[in-house]
């Protein structure tokens, strides 16, 4: 038989085994794979081969005219046929004991770690474990290589627990070895600490206590493993050495949370995939002023529809402009929302500083004393240092004016109430009047309509505006009269229509 058809034969055999891919508890019963398969140690070059050519389409292997229909009547497609045959394979080789398959499975781990193929890293351990004896001592060296992929060693440690779950005359040198990795714990990465403190907790290794100690005091451990040293301390029914612990501890679960946007006021992710979820983010908002409305500092207080809106603004610019929730946002955060979005974005008056100071100092005294995140006391600093006097100092100026707040600003220093359409629309005719007399002598001089249009619409309170300035020609005190007729009229004929 060619070796495109011992291939093609053997492939056919592990898809076929439907249970190859479901039992999720193979290496249990290692028999019943080599008999539904027809496996024999004559396969090994062959599923060694597999396992080498992972990532390869089924139909890519050389001298080989293997292709999907060759599985008619399979479940299975091209890239899931793909994607199986080499954990099959490795599958195969364990069952088989195959001692000259360790050094190529070594090999090919780091590429499964870089291709994040979590369920091969998660079916190796158990081949390895089959295997026995003869892999112990190179997934030992594997493991203390740091040229690895620390996902590979993670592979590899478990690997090392297979084995000693397999023979008991492994038990002491396995916790000798996870020992021994503690004790390196600083010159590696946290995963590897931590992997070895999940086998020790589940061998009861009481002698490893005082490490485990030192590992956790050196924060070299993820607590969202086991969790922290006291909790792993009552598992072992140790005593403690009474070493100092970290005050922020590595938790990658709740970074995680954090970092997607979970808070108290949102159980669902905020950002996903790096975008915006803009349903969960009007629930988060809703929630957050919902709570806040409730809480004593805003009832004693009496705050209003006003002060939700500045918070709802505050918490909107953090999620939208600088991907931060309320758990995250810092006090550098908040003096970029404050004293650099809201100038640009926000339209008010800067008398209304002191409004949006204090509303903000009641809602993060509210976060501190009822979630007690640790970011509310920063920024409860920068809101009673001078904020008020800062903020009221950037409102005042136009140059910090994106485009559509520079155009509501002025209509309303000039007069119109730019919260109603009839008005906000005579400004804009009335501007636009203005505008055609100027380009009788600055013909690049642009209308309102054309400002308005490369602006986003003008709204209240707030929205997001593109950061440009408007024209504003200066006018005399008779241009200003006149403006002034011009817009009564526009006004009264609006009225009659």
């Amino acid at each position: 038989m060619t070796n495109t058809g011992e291939k093609k034969l053997l492939r056919e055999r592990l898809m076929a085994y439907e249970s190859a891919c479901t039992n999720e508890t193979w290496y249990k019963t290692p028999s019943e794979m080599l008999e539904a398969c027809e496996l024999t140690e004559n396969d090994i070059p062959a599923l060694i081969a597999m396992v080498r050519e992972n990532g390869e389409s089924v139909d890519d292997f050389e001298d080989d005219e293997l292709e999907e229909d060759d599985f008619e009547g399979d479940e299975y497609g091209d890239d899931e046929v793909s994607d199986m045959l080499p954990v099959l394979a490795g599958r195969a080789l364990g069952c088989l004991k195959a001692t000259e398959c360790v050094a190529p499975l070594l090999d090919e781990l780091d590429l499964f770690a870089e291709e994040e193929d979590e369920w091969a890293l998660s079916e190796f351990p158990y081949v390895f474990g089959l295997v026995g004896a003869p892999a112990w001592e190179p997934l030992k060296r594997f493991v203390l290589d740091r040229r690895h992929e620390v996902e590979a060693r993670v592979c590899a440690i478990d690997g090392l627990e297979q084995i000693g779950e397999l023979s008991e005359k492994f038990l002491g040198p396995l916790t000798a070895f996870l020992i021994e990795l503690l004790e390196r714990r600083e010159r590696q990465d946290v995963r590897i600490n931590s992997s070895a403190l999940w086998i020790l907790m589940d061998l009861k290794a009481t002698e490893a206590a005082e490490a485990i100690e030192q590992a956790f005091s050196a924060n070299c451990i993820d607590h969202s493993i086991a969790g922290d040293w006291e909790t792993v301390r009552l598992v072992l029914g140790v005593d403690s050495l009474g070493l100092p612990m970290p005050t922020d501890p590595i938790d990658t679960i709740e970074e995680f949370r954090k970092s997607a946007g979970i808070n108290c006021f949102s159980d669902v992710a905020l950002f996903k995939h790096g975008e915006l979820d803009e349903d969960a983010l009007d629930r988060y908002l809703d929630a957050a002023v919902e709570a806040y409305s409730k809480s004593k500092e805003a009832v004693t207080a009496s705050s209003d529809e006003d002060d939700f809106d500045w918070i709802r603004i505050f918490l909107e610019y953090a999620a939208t402009y600088l991907g931060e929730s309320v758990r995250t946002v810092s006090d550098n955060d908040t003096n970029a929302i404050l004293f650099e979005i809201f100038p640009s974005k926000v339209s008010v008056e800067a008398n209304a500083a002191s409004r949006i100071v204090e509303a903000l100092t009641r809602f993060w005294t509210f976060i501190q004393r009822e979630y007690a995140y640790s970011n509310s006391g920063e920024i409860l600093a920068v809101l009673k240092s001078n904020a008020v006097i800062r903020l009221r100092r950037e409102l005042s100026k136009p140059s910090n004016f994106g485009m559509a707040k520079s155009i509501f600003m002025m209509g309303e220093a000039e007069g119109f109430d730019m919260h109603n359409p009839d008005d906000l629309e005579a400004f804009i005719a009335t501007y636009n009047q203005r505008i055609l007399q100027h380009r009788a002598f600055d013909p690049k001089e642009r209308s309102m309509t054309e400002s308005v249009a490369q602006a986003d619409t003008i709204e209240s309170p707030v929205r997001r505006y593109d950061e440009a300035s408007v024209p504003q020609p200066k006018m005399t005190k008779e241009e200003l009269q006149k403006f002034k007729q011009n817009r009564h009229k526009i006004l009264t004929s609006k009225k009659k229509k």
